[in-house]
Order: structure tokens, then sequence, then C-alpha cells
């Protein structure tokens, strides 16, 4: 059936943002030449989240965003990065994704 053959996109995806997310949490507080190495990870995962975006923006807007933001955040745009967040909240909660509104 289509919803076995999409079920490892969802999984897939889910790496990619969670991953993400979780390396930004953790970037603070790395040494500088592993800083490097997170925001190569970090772009990368975002590149990806950025093309599940334009094929279901319903889905993976509001990760994008989030994650958009905390790139953002750790590269010192603070005011891209807080309108980032807004715009994050904001597709979660028109999209009833409020596991991703709650993040």
């Amino acid at each position: 059936s289509r919803a076995d053959y999409l079920q490892p996109l969802f999984v897939i995806s889910d790496y990619f943002f969670y991953s993400a997310l979780l390396l930004l949490n953790l970037y603070d507080n790395k040494k500088f030449l592993q800083q490097i190495k997170y925001k190569k990870i970090i772009k990368k995962h975002l590149k990806k989240l950025e093309n599940f975006k334009k094929h279901c923006p319903e889905n993976y807007l509001a990760k994008y965003l989030l994650v958009l933001a905390g790139w953002n955040h750790v590269s010192g745009n603070l005011d891209t990065a807080f309108l980032m967040y807004e715009q994050a909240i904001q597709s979660a909660r028109e999209n009833q994704l409020i596991h991703i509104e709650a993040l």
C-alpha cells in the first residue's frame, strides 16, 4: 500500500529533524572545531528538510523553520532566529502539529 511505501520517509525526515535539533542544543558547549563539524552536519540536514518542505509543507515547514531558527541562533542572528521561531510556531499551529509547536 502507499502508506507502507511512505513510512520510511517519515523515519528519515525525523532523523534529519531531531538530529539537527540535538546538534544545535549541544553546539554552545563544544570547542570551536567541533562546532565547525556540527555546522556542516546541520547545514546538510537543513537542505534535506528544505527538500521535504518543498514536497509537503503541511508536514515539514514547521520543522524546517525550527531548525533554521536554531541555525540563526547559533550563528548570532538573534532577530532572524526569533522571527523563524515565531513562524515555526505559527506553521505548527496551523497544521495541527502540536508536538512540534511544543518544541
